[in-house]
């Protein structure tokens, strides 16, 4: 059992002898680049303006809604936001038309609470909403108004609003 031991020992010693001029031969590194890039991004979704079911006609009086319109930009990120015309046959950004047959209701999306920025695509004395993303929810309201003096006829009017986020 003395021997086997001791062989045990010299053949450690030998097989470390071994691992030893192994690691002592040399070595070689290198280096390698890491990197990442981030896309900017944006998303953007709208609630429905809804000025309600019990509408007066003749209109007596401004009707008003609002509006929420949700982006999510990249942090820093500037952006604006911009309203189309909408679908009514003679509508402009400064003034659209709800519809219902041949008829038409004009009303118009401001910017401001106030209403005195008229909220569209830049154009015809319309403004944009300019934002810097924070890479979370940023609501922005649209405040629409039903001007008074139009005696539309009964019906459910409608229109429909395209959102674009620019950035």
């Amino acid at each position: 059992m003395k021997r086997s031991i001791e062989r045990l020992r010299a053949w450690c010693v030998g097989a470390g002898c071994v691992l030893l001029c192994q690691a002592a031969v040399g070595a070689e590194t290198t280096t390698f680049a890491v990197t990442a890039q981030f896309a900017p991004s944006c998303t953007v979704a709208a609630g429905s303006l809804n000025f309600g079911s019990s509408i007066p006609t003749p209109v007596t009086a401004p009707v008003y809604s609002t509006s929420a319109i949700t982006a999510v930009c990249s942090a820093s990120l500037s952006y604006t936001v911009q309203l189309g015309a909408g679908t009514g046959p003679s509508a402009t950004p400064a003034l659209r038309q709800l519809t219902t047959g041949t008829s038409f209701l004009s009303y118009t999306i401001f910017e401001d609470a106030a209403r005195t920025r008229v909220w569209g695509d830049g154009t015809a004395g319309t403004v944009v909403s300019e934002m810097t993303g924070t890479g979370t929810a940023q609501t922005l309201t649209a405040f629409g108004s039903i001007p008074a003096g139009q005696a539309p006829g009964i019906g459910t009017y409608t229109d429909t609003v395209t959102v674009t986020l620019v950035f």
